[in-house]
């Protein structure tokens, strides 16, 4: 597993990771974060986007949210196997923000 990170901004939450190696495409998955340490599997995590850049922007996160959403990525081989998956990130204030 490795790492991603995710900062909510005034109108979008952004995500980003490290490359993995072999990886052709990523799948960003979230959902919204209900105090649980559960892994993702189908009903809890969603897929929000496809993307083979290692940044998502998720303007569809509510920023009244702040802190709620939790995310994964999964690495995408280019014969469409999916592989490694990040940690559950959740979601944290933009860097060098103040509340």
């Amino acid at each position: 597993m490795w790492n991603a990170r995710a900062f909510q901004e005034d109108d979008a939450v952004a995500v980003s990771w490290d490359p993995v190696d072999n990886a052709a495409r990523y799948v960003v998955y979230r959902r919204l974060d209900d105090g649980s340490d559960s892994v993702r599997n189908a009903g809890v995590y969603a897929p929000i986007a496809t993307t083979e850049g290692t940044s998502y922007r998720d303007a569809q996160a509510t920023p009244t949210r702040d802190g709620k959403y939790l995310y994964q990525i999964a690495a995408v081989s280019e014969d469409g196997t999916e592989g490694d998956v990040s940690f559950h990130t959740p979601t944290s204030p933009a860097e060098g923000a103040t509340k």
